[in-house]
């Protein structure tokens, strides 16, 4: 019993310390990253700046491509419908035409 006791305070205990624990580790690592930076905190920053444009620009060109496609896709597919339509139609009148005159109907 005192072994089950004391296995289940020890892991009271690790869990209360997980969150400081986690924050000191982050502000280390913080501190270490800036300290071996090959760069100077400006450099960096337009670095940084630089990337998020050329993200911004690949977004924004890979969306247009994306509108595109679909553009085009979306007009395939209406011409495949349009066509399908017209057959239909087509089909629909040859097969009244051929009931009414099965039927003597002249309409």
């Amino acid at each position: 019993m005192w072994y089950d006791r004391q296995v289940v305070t020890a892991a009271v205990c690790m869990a209360d310390n997980r969150v400081p624990s986690f924050l000191i580790g982050l502000g280390v690592g913080v501190a270490i990253g800036l300290l071996a930076a090959p760069k100077r905190g400006v450099e960096t920053m337009d670095d940084l700046r630089k990337t998020a444009e050329e993200g911004k620009d690949f977004v924004l060109r890979s969306s247009r491509e994306l509108r595109d496609v679909a553009e085009q896709a979306l007009e395939k597919g209406q011409d495949v419908v349009d066509a399908q339509r017209a057959s239909l139609e087509s089909a629909y009148r040859a097969g009244m035409d051929a009931y009414r005159q099965a039927s003597g109907e002249h309409l």
